[in-house]
């Protein structure tokens, strides 16, 4: 899993970045784990009240036509059941994950674990 550099920058860094290949609208989370159906796991991390912006919905639309799934997390408890619901659910020989019996948990551990889990301090 790794985290995508996006934020709030000045216009000179902005332009830097462009520049690099960074574009708007880009998940904050990229999990790049197949697993059953898909490709890899995109996720987005807002607030509690937090919406799309119309860069972030058209990013959605484009990875999930090419086969990634996209996820929108209000809470780190949120996040936290995303990441693990996608990499625990495809366990049936129907995907990838099937050749690794060690990465089955059942539900009720996925819950446990997002209830469990601390946020992060920034």
């Amino acid at each position: 899993m790794y985290a995508v550099g996006n934020g709030h920058y000045n216009q000179s860094a902005i332009g830097k970045m462009a520049r690099l290949g960074m574009h708007a609208g880009v998940a904050d989370l990229c999990v790049p784990a197949r697993r059953g159906p898909y490709s890899g796991l995109y996720l987005e991390l807002k607030s509690a009240r937090g919406s799309l912006s119309d860069n972030q919905r058209k990013f959605a639309e484009d990875v999930t036509v090419h086969g990634y799934q996209f996820e929108v997390a209000h809470s780190t408890e949120e996040a936290i059941f995303k990441i693990s619901r996608y990499l625990f659910e495809y366990t049936d020989n129907s995907g990838p994950c099937a050749c690794h019996p060690s990465r089955r948990a059942p539900r009720e551990v996925l819950t446990e674990a997002a209830v469990h889990w601390a946020p992060i301090a920034p």
